[in-house]
């Protein structure tokens, strides 16, 4: 249950918040001309931070109370 798991629901809405702010970057207007030329604008590198702190709170939530991540998650197949 979703109410129960302290912090899922705010990962969840980081992640998706901060994701689509990353894919979304690249279509407006560069807005300073130091950003011209790299590979990443501002925007972008300033929600990586933001979706580390999500998955974080996922990842707790998921093994808060004894509960343990699925190892499907943790597999790199």
């Amino acid at each position: 249950n979703a109410r129960t798991r302290c912090g899922f629901m705010t990962g969840i809405f980081m992640i998706g918040v901060f994701a689509a702010r990353i894919f979304l970057e690249p279509l407006k207007m560069p807005q300073a001309s130091y950003e011209v030329g790299y590979w990443a604008s501002v925007g972008q590198s300033l929600s990586v931070p933001f979706i580390v702190f999500g998955l974080t709170l996922v990842a707790q939530s998921l093994t808060k109370n004894g509960r343990s991540l699925p190892l499907s998650l943790l597999s790199t197949k």
